[in-house]
């Protein structure tokens, strides 16, 4: 969970608040390995191979395909996932048929194993929205949650007491493990002086931006597993938190821009391994073909 805090100063003395969830997927590095070949089978002889996904999180779909046919639920064997020291999981799906000669068509019967992992994307913004004067605060927490799309956009509650307004907090849903990313915190001051930006993970605050603690106006709080790194210049101020293998870049602006995403869209991406096997009517034996190279989209 992350989130992005700016206030102003007074009269109005502003705060607007928005979080977001950040899922992170950890890919496997491994391309699919089909085990238990023989070098030749006998016609009606049991084939009996199971493929393995490598270490990854969440795991991925395993589906067998006999002649580009999907195989019955009978023909498989599930095997319970395995996990290694980095809590990361492998799966692995066994078939089990006879290779009886209507298998063959021209002499080839084709065997693939299909990883499917799935990235879903479900977006959901959550703004709080403070106003009022320093005597007498009034707190708005609305909620805002759309069926079909979701504005990260949280506008004041009260225009007359809070110019604060189009506050925007873009953080990818989901990353792979080890993928830069960018989170950006805009909004629009709308005459009214900045005070503070704040950046939080998991509500604990990694960092600050004071534009009147001059000459040193950033200020990084130790967060375990985060290094920030603010060597940048220019009107645009620009963080780099470090948090475990993978990288999120930070961008705060005075002005900023709306962006609808929408929610439950999804990538699938698909890992294969194919082999064949040459059935020769002659001698009455299978042999295994070379596995074709594994694709991934």
């Amino acid at each position: 969970m992350y989130a992005c805090e700016v206030s102003t100063e007074g009269p109005s003395f502003s705060t607007i608040r928005s979080e977001r969830l950040m899922k992170v997927y950890a890919l496997p590095q491994e391309n699919l390995q089909i085990e238990g070949k023989e070098v030749q089978y006998d016609v009606n002889d049991k084939i009996n191979l199971s493929c393995r996904s490598g270490d990854g999180r969440p795991l991925p779909q395993l589906s067998w395909y006999i002649n580009d046919n999907m195989a019955s639920s009978d023909q498989l064997m599930i095997y319970p996932p395995k996990t290694n020291a980095d809590g990361l999981q492998s799966t692995k799906l066994g078939l089990v048929f006879r290779a009886t000669p209507n298998y063959f068509h021209r002499g080839v019967l084709r065997l693939r194993c299909t990883a499917t992992l799935t990235l879903v994307y479900d977006f959901e913004a959550v703004e709080y929205v403070v106003s009022g004067t320093v005597k007498n605060k009034t707190y708005l927490t609305p909620h805002n949650k759309d069926a079909v799309y979701t504005k990260l956009l949280a506008k004041p509650m009260m225009q007359s007491l809070n110019k604060l307004s189009q506050v925007g907090f873009e953080v990818p849903s989901a990353v792979a493990k080890g993928q830069p990313i960018a989170l950006h915190c805009n909004f629009d001051l709308e005459g009214d002086e900045l005070y503070s930006v704040k950046y939080y993970k998991d509500y604990v605050e990694f960092y600050r931006y004071l534009p009147t603690d001059e000459p040193r106006p950033a200020q990084k709080f130790k967060l375990k597993g985060a290094y920030v790194d603010d060597n940048y210049s220019g009107d645009v101020m620009t963080a780099i938190p470090r948090a475990h293998s993978w990288v999120e870049s930070l961008e705060m602006r005075r002005k900023g821009r709306e962006r609808i995403l929408v929610p439950k869209s999804q990538i699938s991406l698909i890992s294969e391994h194919t082999i064949e096997m040459l059935f020769k009517e002659t001698h009455r034996t299978i042999f295994f073909t070379s596995p074709l190279n594994p694709l991934r989209v």
